[in-house]
């Protein structure tokens, strides 16, 4: 009996323990040196009518120092998105703070901020982080700025859930907390803390559906460190682009990849049966594979994925997830890989026709058919064409147009493609005829919406739309009398299927319909490669050149020719000497200085001077690299080249790095290293490429092109599985 007593007093005792003992330290956090208050202007665009934006709208959340060294902040994508200004401002402080987006990522919707201004950082302290998952009953605290008021707000509550997100496609959910602590607008992007202080998850939405009460979510702290991981491959991967004098746009980071293929519970004993499994044999049914990735080469339709790197996959489509103590709970398969990155492989083992295979899948980057992307570029691309406005089909245009209710809607079949489609080409876009603006040219068809349009008639031949840029392409080639669109059928009724418009007409209406609709253009295609046609000695080479200069971008040309390879455009293993490490030097000067140059609109003479002066000498450099000058000669060069540098740029370590690398190769014959190719190298540092006589390119290497060439394109590095 004594003994039971005691121990109630001692446990009574350690419930009365002072919060400060419980929670750790948390004076600097309510102090406000950790957590701040973020002021952003948004300029939401207009997703049915993209060459328009909505008005300026103001709103506010919370961020909190993530990295005193690297000078980041870290908040909720969504808190930034649209913004044109950002401001910070911390607690108790009168003053805000600009603040810039350094990254972003749609997939775990979370950014990283920096802020310039030195006296920002002033008595910052930065936020500890905890990887582990807390146990349920944890208690947590939501630290941030809600609506309600203007200072630093705490909530408290415990771990009530964690689990995936309810989204159709298991590979696009991620592991959340649930927890019943209020999240209220304005706490996204703030801290959510367990005993001790530490940061367990970034807090980011909250459940209110009008039946639900207490229902809030925060991101745990192993996905903000593999979204800091992919942002730092990033980042080591363009050095010239992370230099402080650049204006850089955010970075979008990719964290989570997707398989790209879907597949059908099990749960049916007959199924299971009738496939060939034996008891207690489980997994998945494939239903569709995107035909576009690797792959399609190793997996089909009817397979069944048993296990996934060697986790056995069950009935549900669910796998063992191990929380706290507890090792009863369940999440969706693709969470073996969450550790894995774009690129990188997956070990399955499948069962086809009643036998048991080894294969390799690839983790791909996440492009699905319909957009769920709010700020890629091809979002907001149009074309209007005699009056009717075709757009890119993406989620936020079904938000925008429907509702936030979308999903429950039909929206015309639109909706259903979201999950039901892989795409057929990689460069696939779905295109929708918006709706029309009325003029006489399309009197008959005024009444069309949101109908997805299926072909473009080209010589009595219906062909297929690829994407919008396709589209617009097609009509401008054609010349026939009369422009066919073919739309995909909506049921019964006098709803057309068919639209038909006369080509001159149409041509001779469209500046008169820009002007009644106060429209700038009649089409807006984002990343669209330019192709140059014409004889020799046209301009075509002198056009490119006089363009780069003007914009001050480095510009690389390389000729193509049938016996080159693909590794002579994106790179290969090659003997690494000084003359090599030479060249990499004057190509890493080129780039720094037009970076410099560009980042500054109007520079004293005496500051372009020196500008001017450090290209010429790199330019030199090169020349004696050619021409294969003394070596000794040539690093006398590259000596004056650096210190340029310096006086130009105030900064050249990396300079120096190469230098004294070739320095030391000066009497070896080199070493086999990777060298990144010149496409490669000009992505890297965001340069020009001019790829002259590209009609004698072989075939493979057009192959390897095709990708980065088309609207929205990338080019996967085989070497470093980075898009």
């Amino acid at each position: 009996m004594g003994d039971e007593s005691d121990e109630a007093m001692r446990s009574t005792k350690r419930h009365r323990q002072n919060p400060k003992d419980i929670w750790g330290n948390i004076g600097a956090l309510l102090e406000g040196t950790s957590v701040v208050k973020l002021f952003c202007r948004e300029l939401k665009p207009n997703y049915s009518m993209p060459w328009t934006t909505k008005r300026q709208q103001s709103s506010t959340s919370t961020a909190f120092v993530l990295c005193l060294q690297e000078r980041l902040l870290l908040t909720n994508r969504h808190c930034v998105a649209h913004a044109s200004c950002i401001e910070v401002r911390k607690r108790g402080d009168d003053q805000k703070y600009e603040a810039e987006v350094l990254a972003r990522a749609t997939d775990c919707d979370l950014a990283l901020l920096t802020v310039r201004e030195e006296a920002f950082w002033e008595g910052a302290t930065a936020q500890t982080l905890c990887n582990e998952v807390p146990a349920l009953f944890s208690e947590v605290v939501c630290v941030g700025y809600p609506t309600g008021g203007d200072n630093l707000s705490v909530t408290k509550g415990v771990v009530s859930r964690v689990d995936y997100e309810d989204n159709p496609d298991p590979w696009r959910n991620r592991l959340v907390i649930q927890i019943d602590a209020a999240v209220n607008p304005g706490n996204s992007g703030g801290p959510a803390l367990v005993a001790g202080g530490s940061c367990v998850g970034v807090a980011y939405e909250s459940l209110k559906d009008g039946s639900t009460e207490n229902i809030g979510f925060i991101i745990p702290v192993s996905v903000v460190q593999k979204f800091l991981t992919a942002w730092r491959r990033l980042k080591s991967a363009a050095p010239v682009a992370s230099t402080e004098s650049e204006d850089v746009p955010p970075v979008r980071v990719t964290a989570f990849g997707h398989g790209r293929f879907s597949a059908q519970k099990l749960e049916n004993a007959g199924m299971r049966r009738a496939l060939g499994l034996a008891t207690g044999q489980s997994g998945l049914i494939v239903k569709s594979v995107d035909p576009t990735t690797v792959n399609a080469k190793v997996l089909q339709k009817g397979d069944v994925l048993l296990s996934l790197i060697g986790v056995p996959i069950g009935n549900d489509g669910c796998v063992p997830f191990v929380c706290g103590s507890s090792r009863h709970d369940r999440v969706p398969f693709p969470y073996v890989a969450i550790e894995k990155f774009v690129g990188e492989q997956l070990e399955a083992e499948i069962m086809r026709a009643g036998s048991k295979l080894s294969i390799t899948l690839q983790l791909c980057p996440q492009e699905p058919l319909v957009s769920v992307e709010k700020e890629a570029p091809w979002l907001l691309d149009y074309c209007i064409i005699g009056g009717l406005v075709f757009v890119v089909l993406s989620q936020q245009y079904l938000r925008a147009t429907f509702g936030d209710k979308w999903r429950k809607e039909r929206c015309n079949g639109l909706s259903e493609i979201m999950d039901s489609r892989e795409r057929e080409f990689q460069d696939e876009q779905v295109v929708v005829l918006s709706y029309v603006l009325a003029h006489t040219v399309n009197l008959g068809f005024q009444d069309v919406r949101n109908a997805r349009l299926k072909a473009f008639e080209v010589d009595g031949v219906p062909v297929r739309i690829r994407n919008i840029a396709h589209l617009s392409n097609l009509v401008e080639a054609s010349k026939e009398e009369f422009l066919r669109f073919e739309l995909y059928g909506r049921g019964a009724g006098f709803l057309p299927d068919i639209i038909v418009l006369e080509r001159s007409a149409v041509q001779a209406c469209e500046d008169e319909i820009l002007r009644r609709n106060k429209i700038p253009a009649a089409r807006k295609i984002s990343n669209s490669p330019l192709l140059l046609v014409g004889g020799p000695g046209a301009g075509k080479h002198s056009l490119v050149r006089w363009l780069a200069a003007m914009a001050y971008m480095p510009l690389q040309e390389v000729p193509l020719t049938p016996a080159m390879d693909a590794s002579e455009l994106l790179g290969c293993f090659e003997q690494v000497d000084a003359r090599s490490l030479l060249r990499q030097l004057a190509r890493f000067v080129t780039a720094t200085t037009f970076a410099l140059r560009r980042s500054q609109e109007k520079l004293p003479a005496a500051s372009c001077e020196k500008i001017e002066q450090c290209l010429r000498q790199s330019a030199l450099l090169e020349a004696c690299l050619d021409q294969k000058a003394p070596l000794v000669d040539t690093i006398g060069k590259a000596e004056a080249l650096v210190e340029e540098l310096q006086a130009v740029s105030g900064k050249n370590s990396q300079a120096a790095q190469l230098l004294a690398s070739a320095r030391a190769r000066m009497n070896s014959a080199g070493r086999f290293e990777w060298v990144d190719g010149p496409l490669v190298t000009a992505m890297l540092q965001g340069s020009w490429v001019l790829l002259s006589h590209a009609e004698q390119a072989a075939p493979a290497v057009l192959d390897r092109l095709n990708s980065l060439l088309e609207p929205n394109g990338f080019l996967l590095h085989l070497t470093s599985h980075q898009p």
